[in-house]
């Protein structure tokens, strides 16, 4: 029973280690070297990651479409979408992020993503709150109790 337990918990752990934003790793070890390999018929290189520190997670209206929507996300650590990076929430890929300043992290940077489906935008923000393991208080919701949105519409 005890083995069952561990197992558990330790599967537990390495899904929330593998969620979230990942950039490569800048402060790297200099000696490392990419490992190219073949996984499931894909060709992979293996490099090292960094797993940036989410502090706040909004989903709020467009201010000028109330049919858009954001989802903004406010990291510890500035880095470019431009760069290569990782943004994995319960086992999906997403991409097309923009960078709008430093957020409410100064030094840090604030990420967001266009959508245009609130339900999935709202299911997005509470997988992203779990996987960040956020409080309710920075794990925000705009759209929740409004449906007109923005624009009067």
């Amino acid at each position: 029973m005890l083995l069952i337990t561990a197992s558990i918990a330790s599967s537990v752990l390495r899904a929330s280690d593998d969620e979230g934003l990942f950039i490569v790793n800048a402060d790297a070890d200099p000696h490392f070297e990419p490992q190219p390999e073949i996984v499931a018929g894909y060709f992979v290189t293996r490099t090292q990651a960094e797993r940036l520190k989410l502090t706040r997670a909004v989903f709020r209206y467009d201010t000028e479409d109330n049919k858009k929507y954001w989802l903004e996300l406010d990291f510890t650590k500035r880095a470019d979408p431009g760069d290569f990076y990782l943004f994995k929430i319960d086992g999906r890929h997403y991409g097309g992020f923009v960078i709008r300043g430093e957020g409410t992290n100064e030094g840090g940077g604030r990420w967001a993503l266009g959508m245009t489906d609130r339900l999935a935008g709202a299911d997005l923000l509470a997988k992203i709150g779990k996987a960040y393991k956020l409080p309710a208080e920075v794990t925000i919701d705009e759209t929740k109790d409004n449906n007109k949105g923005c624009c009067g519409g």
